[in-house]
């Protein structure tokens, strides 16, 4: 991998903490840049930058999809989310490129849309 932008977009759920830490670690070890990891707790956030992510963005504080936009350029080649909220879907959505891929490992019980103004 040459060039690879890593977003992972998720608001870490206490019992999924650990294997969405390892995402990050694994990431890193594969070279990807930049890993972005996004969550509304500054200390998960922090722990995130120790395990290897190169940015990270405080969606309480911050629109994540532009801030991504801003920190990649024309936005990410890849996208992971993992709490099935559907705000947090849309957000790790719209923070793509053009032909970016975004995976999602959970799925929640409200409906996910996007409007369009």
């Amino acid at each position: 991998m040459s060039y690879i932008e890593y977003c992972v977009s998720s608001l870490l759920q206490s019992t999924s903490i650990n294997r969405k830490l390892m995402r990050e670690f694994d990431a890193k070890i594969a070279g990807c840049y930049p890993i972005i990891a996004v969550d509304i707790h500054d200390s998960r956030l922090e722990l995130a930058k120790e395990l290897g992510a190169t940015h990270t963005i405080n969606s309480k504080n911050e629109d994540t999809a532009e801030k991504i936009k801003e920190i990649t350029g024309k936005g990410a080649h890849y996208s992971l989310e993992t709490t099935g909220v559907p705000e947090v879907t849309l957000a790790a959505i719209r923070c793509l490129r053009v032909k970016g891929e975004c995976a999602t490992v959970a799925v929640g019980k409200r409906d996910l849309t996007q409007r369009y103004q």
